[in-house]
């Protein structure tokens, strides 16, 4: 299936991300990567992470933290961005999507200037994700469009104006993985349209001492299984209507 194409590609986010365990002092080398990319990426923007601690009590009490984790530098000719972060690594390619080959290929270069900065050798987790934004005519029944849809019990109303589905569904022949994938509407500037985003991530643990030659040959193994994924999320005529 690596000829799969589609001339009205739906692909509005392409992710391949990276989870490493790097020490809080990372932070450093973590930015280091502005100089090495500016003329690409001139962009930079801080990361921050937020996290939320409830306290119990007869007055439940809670508060927030937040704390900046790396940096995002985004690209002002192309359609794409990375994060280099403590916890981890993402290249994102923006719609316009082109082809799997010179996604990857960004991807792994800058991974590179990543592990060669900040000198991580243990990975816990790859995960490569598509979001696809779909446009069908509004008041029509999803499951003339997609095979995976909320079902409604018969005795409710049968018209959504807004949904989201959240399914996680572990791999067999992958112990550990996982396929996230997300579906909800949104808006259409169509007449008539709504838009349906169809968000498909896999998730692998990675094995301690894999190389990363390994790595990126186990990234490569997941575009055939998410080409596959997304196919059989779609009825025929969803297909032919992006064809």
């Amino acid at each position: 299936m690596h000829g799969l194409h589609f001339s009205r590609a739906p692909i509005i986010e392409a992710i391949i991300n990276l989870e490493v365990a790097l020490p809080e002092s990372a932070h450093d080398p973590v930015r280091s990567l502005g100089s090495l990319v500016s003329p690409e990426y001139p962009e930079a923007k801080d990361v921050v992470e937020m996290t939320a601690e409830m306290r119990p009590g007869q007055e439940p009490q809670g508060s927030f933290k937040s704390a900046t984790i790396g940096v995002m530098y985004r690209s002002t000719a192309v359609p794409q961005l990375f994060q280099s972060r403590i916890n981890g690594f993402s290249f994102h390619r923006l719609a316009p999507y082109e082809s799997w080959e010179p996604f990857r290929d960004e991807a792994k270069r800058l991974w590179n200037l990543y592990r060669s900065a900040t000198g991580v050798h243990l990975v816990k987790q790859y995960a490569v994700r598509y979001i696809n934004r779909l446009e069908i005519p509004a008041g029509q029944e999803l499951s003339k469009f997609f095979q995976t849809y909320p079902e409604v019990a018969k005795g409710l109303p049968q018209t959504l104006s807004g949904y989201l589905m959240r399914l996680e569904m572990p791999l067999n022949d992958s112990p550990g993985g996982a396929l996230v994938l997300q579906e909800n509407l949104v808006p259409s500037d169509k007449q008539g349209m709504v838009g349906v985003l169809l968000d498909i991530e896999f998730r692998y643990p990675v094995k301690q001492g894999t190389s990363d030659e390994d790595l990126w040959s186990l990234i490569e193994s997941v575009r055939e299984v998410k080409n596959r994924t997304f196919v059989d999320c779609l009825t025929s005529r969803m297909q032919e209507m992006i064809l």
